[in-house]
């Protein structure tokens, strides 16, 4: 009867071991379907942050490619002003040397 009773208990014990240790393993399970969709959710995030940041660099970049066009335009308008410039004041000598003659 005694051996009956230890039996007894120890399917109990051993039920009660075996619930436990199921419900540990879902728990477990959850926590990492709960972690894997907080990592899926922060990789989305990086994703959209690298993708913004990447437009960002190629709209700066053109911006500055637009300006480098500008300021190579505005030199060499600059440059062409100098040089009508210098053909003025070489008419305006060539007409003072005719005048002075």
């Amino acid at each position: 009867k005694k051996l009956l009773s230890y039996e007894q208990q120890h399917r109990t014990m051993m039920g009660a071991l075996d619930r436990e240790y199921h419900f540990k393993l879902e728990q477990r399970d959850r926590e990492k379907q709960v972690l894997r969709r907080e990592l899926e959710d922060i990789l989305k995030q990086l994703r959209t942050t690298e993708m913004e940041a990447r437009e960002k660099v190629r709209a700066a970049e053109k911006r500055a490619a637009e300006e480098r066009a500008r300021a190579a335009e505005a030199e060499g308008k600059q440059r062409e002003a100098e040089a009508h410039r210098t053909a003025l004041v070489a008419q305006v000598a060539r007409l003072h040397s005719e005048l002075a003659e």
